[in-house]
């Protein structure tokens, strides 16, 4: 009788490890694919910075701002569908596409993310788009 408990507490000790062994591989197999993506992402931030500061130093600030505006347009999309979003950092994105009207391409998608915002204090944002919501002028394209 006791020879069959030890060997049953066996089996159960191997069917624990087993398990135990499948979790750890999966959560790091998971946690290698986050990495992977993580350094996705920053490659092609890096990249998209790199054009932007290339069009600065080339004196193409129209070109510099059309490309920072059309990734902050992409960025405030992504991280609104996301349930747990910043609502801080939309809230930003709202004020400043207040000044800053969005082209008519990308304006409906903003709005309906903006919409669900309430209006947007200076508190809410940044100190340069706090002095640009302070500035009160809309700002002109080129």
């Amino acid at each position: 009788m006791a020879t069959r408990i030890v060997r049953g507490f066996k089996w159960l000790f191997v069917a624990f490890t087993l398990i135990a062994l499948g979790y750890w591989a999966g959560l790091r197999q998971g946690q290698q694919q986050a990495i992977a993506m993580l350094q996705i992402e920053a490659t092609a931030n890096l990249t998209q910075r790199l054009e932007t500061l290339s069009s600065l130093r080339l004196g193409d600030v129209s070109r510099a701002l059309a490309n920072l505006e059309q990734e902050a347009d992409q960025l405030t999309v992504v991280i609104a569908a996301n349930r747990e979003a910043d609502t801080r950092v939309l809230l930003s994105a709202k004020a400043y596409r207040s000044i800053v009207p969005a082209p008519p391409t990308r304006a409906k998608e903003l709005a309906a993310v903006f919409d669900t915002l309430p209006t947007p204090q200076p508190s809410d944002c940044g100190n340069a788009l706090q002095l640009l919501l302070k500035s009160g002028a809309p700002v002109q394209k080129k």
